[in-house]
C-alpha cells in the first residue's frame, strides 16, 4: 500500500509467519494503532506484557516503547499498524503534550475500526480524488480519538 504523495498517516501490513520473526523494542513520535485481522499479537511494553485478539486494537502513545510478535498459538499472524504523525495531531489540537491516549470502549473501538478500514479500502480504491477520501477519513479518525479517548498526563 504506498502512495506516491505524502499522507499524515502510515499503514503498514504486519504479517509474521514463524516465531522467530519479532518486531524489537523501539519507539517513535508517531501514535501507533494496532489491529490483528488474523491471529492474537503478544505486545511487549515498556512494563508489560499484553494478548490483543484479533478484531480487536490497541493504542500505543507517542514515545512508548513497543515490540510485539505473535502468540504461541497462533501459527501465522496478518494484522495492520497505522502511525498517525505526531506533528499532524499537533496541527489539529496544539494541548496534545499535555495528553495522552486511552484504550477505548468496545462502541469507541468499533468506530475507530469502521475508520480504519475505511482508509485501508480508499488506499486500495485509486481515482483521482483519492488522497482527498483517504485525508478525509484520517480526520474522522483523529477526530474519534481527540474526542475520545483522550487522558490528561500523569506528570
Amino acid at each position: 500500500m504506498e502512495l506516491d504523495y505524502q499522507l499524515p498517516i502510515k499503514l503498514l501490513d504486519i504479517y509474521f509467519e514463524d516465531h522467530h520473526t519479532k518486531t524489537a523494542k523501539h519507539y517513535h513520535t508517531s501514535i501507533e494503532i494496532l489491529i490483528p485481522v488474523l491471529g492474537k499479537l503478544k505486545l511487549f511494553l515498556t512494563d508489560k506484557e499484553l494478548i490483543i485478539p484479533q478484531g480487536s486494537l490497541y493504542i500505543i502513545n507517542s514515545q512508548e516503547i513497543h515490540g510485539m510478535h505473535h502468540t504461541e498459538d497462533t501459527d501465522i499472524y496478518k494484522g495492520y499498524a497505522l502511525q498517525i504523525n505526531y506533528d499532524f495531531i499537533k496541527k489539529y489540537y496544539p494541548a496534545i503534550d499535555n495528553y495522552q491516549f486511552i484504550q477505548p470502549n468496545h462502541k469507541i473501538k468499533e468506530k475507530i475500526l469502521l475508520d480504519i478500514f475505511k482508509i485501508i479500502a480508499a488506499y486500495d480504491h485509486s481515482n483521482q480524488f483519492q488522497k482527498i477520501e483517504i485525508e478525509s477519513y484520517i480526520l474522522h479518525l483523529l477526530y474519534t480519538l481527540l474526542s475520545n479517548t483522550l487522558d490528561k498526563k500523569q506528570i
